[in-house]
């Protein structure tokens, strides 16, 4: 899920019930029972009246350096009425090239570098990488005016790593596409955590990198979209073999004291019910929200609204 784009900041409630508070114990991660997904239309005061224990969100506003939220605004969508301070990770794709970023060279759109290849055809202004190549990772980490740089900068407990995934799409192209993402992510990570320890590294998707000890040694918790329904109102369910590797898979992070996030796009009651109640069975951390990701959505009963 990608994209800055203009809309209305909303809270929608998308199903009637109790409202549930959480509390948390210090700043241990098995005490995180609830998150929020937002990257578009960003309120940080908003963020803060609410109960959840994390919150991922973007690193600006709309994308550009000029709008990028600062330190003071970071610690505000930080802030809670309990012991512990809310985590806020920030999203940050690192497997294609985004032409609203503070980094876009305006040339590039008329003559692409050798390492960006052609905009991806369903998400506009995305272009895949040579995520393997030093041009490109220079642009991610390494120096004060790089993109996780800024982030680490700007108070954020962590990163949300988008389009890891790309590594599946490049592997016609490039036999070694895997071991290159494994060590991109493996090289972030220790680069992230050396600047500061407890600096969180979630991925999103590409749950299939699991079963990589290098790969799953590195993180500190996943992200699976549409893990329990496909996008939409139809209630219809990914293919029973993808849910039930990806399942499997996800559960093996758990054993390895990894925390679980999921995010299922649908506006349905019942699918809402059963994303929640299938999600913390399996030891999950469910989340139902708009597929634009521009509302901050509080699912009544099972989000928790108060600090």
């Amino acid at each position: 899920m990608r994209g800055i784009k203009e809309g209305v900041v909303a809270v929608v409630v998308m199903f009637v019930g109790s409202q549930v508070s959480y509390g948390c114990e210090g700043r241990q991660l098995s005490s995180i029972e609830s998150w929020a997904y937002q990257l578009q239309t960003t309120e940080p005061q908003e963020i803060s009246t609410t109960g959840f224990d994390l919150a991922v969100v973007d690193y600006s506003r709309d994308g550009s350096q000029e709008m990028a939220f600062n330190e003071q605004e970071v610690a505000q969508m930080k802030m809670r009425s309990t012991a512990c301070q809310r985590l806020v990770l920030s999203y940050m794709s690192i497997g294609e090239a985004e032409d609203y970023r503070f980094y876009w060279d305006p040339s590039w759109s008329q003559q692409h570098p050798e390492w960006m290849r052609s905009e991806n055809e369903e998400w506009g202004g995305n272009y895949p990488v040579d995520y393997w190549r030093p041009e490109w990772r220079q642009i991610i980490f390494g120096s004060p005016q790089a993109y996780l740089d800024r982030i680490i900068a700007a108070g954020f407990d962590g990163v949300y790593l988008d389009r890891v995934d790309v590594y599946w799409e490049r592997r016609e192209d490039r036999s070694t596409s895997q071991q290159d993402m494994v060590q991109f992510v493996r090289e972030l990570s220790a680069y992230a955590k050396a600047l500061r320890p407890s600096f969180l590294i979630v991925p999103q998707n590409a749950e299939g990198l699991l079963e990589v000890a290098e790969y799953m040694e590195v993180i500190d918790g996943i992200a699976k979209e549409s893990l329990f329904y496909l996008p939409g109102k139809s209630g219809a369910r990914p293919p029973k073999d993808e849910f039930e590797y990806s399942y499997g898979v996800l559960k093996q992070a758990i054993d390895a004291g990894k925390f679980v996030l999921t995010v299922d796009y649908t506006s349905e009651p019942k699918y809402v019910t059963d994303v929640y109640a299938a999600g913390r069975k399996a030891g999950f951390i469910p989340y139902v929200t708009v597929r634009d990701l521009d509302q901050l959505t509080i699912n009544s009963g099972y989000d928790p609204v108060l600090q």
